[in-house]
């Protein structure tokens, strides 16, 4: 079994409010690793940290 990392990034509450939160990349992640048969090690999280310079 292929062994993989996951990563949930959230910049902004309006991302979150349209549904792409964490909790719903998570969930999309578990489920796909679970389809391919893909062992996930540990998921990094990069939350509410926009990348502009303002």
């Amino acid at each position: 079994m292929e062994k993989v990392f996951g990563y949930v990034r959230v910049s902004t509450e309006t991302q979150a409010e349209k549904g792409y939160g964490k909790d719903v990349q998570e969930n999309a992640i578990n489920e796909y690793c679970k389809v391919k048969g893909l062992q996930l090690i540990e998921t990094f999280k990069d939350l509410g940290v926009s990348g502009s310079f303002n």
